[in-house]
């Protein structure tokens, strides 16, 4: 409901912003910092090289949940998830296909994702649909839906485009936003300072 300065960012690589890209919070680098234009860290945000590199384990499947095998789906239809985990070969869905969450959900993905339709996530908020990549495939997000979620990916690239919003965290081998999208790091998820780095 309000916004404030803690959307921070942070790769072990580096950050090259270009436009208007803006962080209102701090930008932590590995390697190179760079921002072009209008772009870059908004004071009192500072950006500076880290001394000590991230490190994330990877994520494991539980040991119950409900094997969903490999979605594939376009149209005006729609899957429903009430709280639970769930595990998919691969999960790509478009049009207006829709994703109905509608309790605390854990995604397990060992294939690639695509996530293009439209997702209804409970009382919107980020917490209430977790994603993690299993493998190093990659993950996109386009369309012109908002999606409330948490992205765990630390060995996928994760790219993102179009015109609405990503509210939650972000975690992946990479991280690639392009288009009017913006990230929006919910400070309802309770993530502690050392562990805000959006990006591996």
């Amino acid at each position: 409901s309000t916004s404030a300065s803690n959307g921070n960012l942070g790769t072990n690589g580096s950050i090259s912003f270009s436009g208007n890209e803006k962080v209102y919070g701090n930008a932590s680098y590995g390697s190179t910092y760079s921002a072009s234009g209008n772009s870059g860290v908004v004071s009192p945000g500072t950006a500076s090289k880290l001394s000590t590199p991230f490190s994330f384990p990877n994520p494991t499947l539980p040991t119950s949940y409900v094997d969903e095998g490999s979605l594939s789906a376009s149209g005006n239809g729609s899957l429903n998830l009430p709280s639970g985990n769930y595990y998919f070969t691969n999960f790509s869905t478009s049009g207006n296909y829709s994703v109905n969450v509608t309790g605390q959900v854990n995604i397990y993905v060992n294939g690639p994702v695509s996530m293009s339709g439209n997702f209804s996530i409970a009382n919107n908020l980020p917490d209430n649909l977790h994603i993690y990549m299993l493998s190093s495939s990659g993950l996109s997000i386009s369309g012109n839906s908002s999606l409330y979620a948490v992205i765990y990916a630390p060995n996928s690239a994760i790219s993102a485009s179009g015109k609405s919003d990503f509210y939650g965290s972000v975690l992946g081998k990479s991280l690639s936003f392009s288009g009017s999208k913006g990230l929006h790091y919910d400070q309802s998820l309770g993530i502690g300072s050392a562990s805000t780095s959006l990006v591996h």
